[in-house]
């Protein structure tokens, strides 16, 4: 596997100094209370809270759109610094993997390649057919996407199964017991998310009853681990799925699965040394930038604040 994608985990000790930075970042990050602000707050009080964090070196304007920008370079930066400790693999697997999955999704969509970035290119003479050390999973969910090209939300539902895929193997590779409960904590979740997506889009026409089986079928296939991807493979059509997802899958649930992943982030503090910090680090920071984003794009479209707590509210 080449080393862009090569998920190596040393020894505890190994990650002594990177570990003893985290602690530091780690008193940066936003409280509930700095959320709550920005989010009840005007353009001024989103500044204030994080130019005493280190966004501060990111922001380089005075408009909300100028702060959203500044929070994702921030984490950006944070990733490459990080890199340094840890493997590539590591941080591409668990903080790019999403980038990666859309990147794929694009050539599938529009066949054709649209990036002069080098990696990029030797990926997508990969999925292709051509040679290249890269994860198979790469390769096999576009083109499986290729198959759906006709139907976009559909090649998006594969993206998601597959991605979910990915993010459980990858996890497995680390052989860290607090990273693999997240992952299947979160793959729970996730195929929580795309039963209800795919609910939404039968009952709106979007796809029919031969799409959505197929595409219950390939869940079945890839995601044998979870109950609801195992049951809904022996649902026979649409109906039978909305009464399947009905019966199965509330609001309650969404709420419930993001406090069971922040709990075991939370018991990562315990973890004063080894990989498990840094990935825990990077998730929170990871989460906070997501929240932060929602904020400002709220704020930039008119959202009333009670909403754009909520919305936060369901992410944190």
């Amino acid at each position: 596997m080449r080393k862009e994608f090569l998920i190596e985990i040393g020894e505890p000790s190994q990650y002594n100094y990177i570990c003893g930075r985290i602690k530091v970042l780690e008193s940066f990050l936003l409280s509930s209370s700095d959320i709550e602000r920005i989010t009840l707050g005007d353009i001024g009080d989103v500044k204030t809270v994080l130019m005493d964090t280190p966004y501060k070196n990111f922001i380089k304007g005075e408009r909300f759109s100028d702060i959203s920008v500044a929070v994702f370079r921030r984490f950006n930066a944070e990733l490459v610094d990080v890199e340094k400790y840890v493997s590539q693999g590591f941080i591409n697997a668990f903080f790019r993997n999403k980038e990666i999955f859309l990147e794929i999704k694009k050539w599938a969509l529009l066949g054709e390649l649209q990036s002069e970035n080098k990696l990029y290119e030797e990926l997508y003479k990969f999925v292709n057919g051509g040679s290249g050390d890269f994860p198979v999973l790469f390769r096999e969910a576009y083109l499986r996407m290729l198959s759906f090209k006709a139907n976009p939300l559909s090649v998006g539902t594969i993206l998601d199964i597959y991605r979910i895929k990915y993010l459980t193997k990858s996890a497995e590779q680390t052989g860290s017991t607090l990273i693999c409960k997240y992952y299947n904590s979160y793959g729970e979740s996730s195929v929580e998310n795309v039963l209800s997506r795919l609910k939404d889009f039968s009952e709106s026409g979007i796809i029919d009853d031969k799409s959505l089986v197929s595409m219950l079928r390939i869940m079945s296939e890839m995601l044998p681990g979870y109950n609801l991807s195992r049951e809904v493979s022996e649902v026979r059509d649409i109906e039978e799925f909305k009464n399947f997802v009905n019966s199965r899958i509330n609001e309650k649930n969404f709420t419930n699965s993001n406090k069971r992943l922040l709990s075991i982030l939370d018991s990562g503090k315990y973890f004063n040394s080894g990989v498990e910090v840094v990935f825990v680090y990077l998730k929170r920071l990871q989460l906070e930038v997501s929240a932060i984003s929602m904020i400002l794009s709220g704020k930039m479209t008119g959202m009333k604040n009670e909403d754009i707590r909520e919305r936060v509210s369901l992410a944190l």
